[in-house]
């Protein structure tokens, strides 16, 4: 029997094995499949939806549409490959329903209901409205990195500040502007 060897010592079944014994119903290959992927999955969705929730179910409907198509996977494709791609697609289901439902939220609002004022009146509520949502889109550590560096705090400063080392630092910021760019771009 041929395995691999995982990072944290457990042996797993190859991933041709535990496919064929997934064809034939055998509930502790699915199992042993979702154990092996899961970790992997979770953290690669987490990245796209940045949100507990949305994530865990990202990867159950992930995983489910797997296992439901899992006699498509062709005979030289790379399972773990093809899993990616499924949860990428299931992840962007997600986040498009999400922000679907968030401005499905607004139409509701009826036009009486909202006030006429002057543009120039509401743009520093509007700037800081959009900048509350978009920051929220970032991990915690990443919305500290990112507001100390906007007071104008170097990299040095806001290590010390966190404990964190300053190439940690940088590089969280790197990541947090990455974040906020696609935002702004949607």
């Amino acid at each position: 029997m041929k395995t691999v060897e995982s990072t944290n010592s457990r042996e797993y079944r190859s991933d041709q094995e535990l496919v064929e014994l997934c064809l034939q119903n055998d509930p502790c290959a699915e199992n042993e499949l979702y154990v092996k992927y899961y970790k992997t999955m979770y953290t690669f969705c987490y990245n796209i939806l940045r949100n507990r929730e949305h994530t865990k179910d990202a990867v159950i409907e992930g995983f489910s549409k797997m296992f439901k198509k899992l006699d498509t996977l062709g005979e030289n494709s790379c399972l773990s490959s093809w899993i990616y791609t499924i949860m990428k697609h299931t992840a962007l289901d997600i986040l498009r329903k999400e922000k679907k439902r968030s401005h499905d939220t607004l139409k509701d609002v009826p036009d009486e209901m909202v006030p006429t004022i002057h543009q120039k009146e509401c743009a520093p509520y509007i700037e800081s409205a959009i900048k509350d949502f978009v920051i929220h889109r970032l991990s915690e550590q990443e919305q500290r990195v990112f507001e100390l560096h906007a007071e104008g705090l170097s990299h040095e400063k806001i290590s010390k500040e966190l404990s964190i080392t300053e190439t940690n630092s940088r590089v969280i910021l790197c990541r947090a502007m990455a974040v906020l760019r696609e935002e702004f771009k949607k």
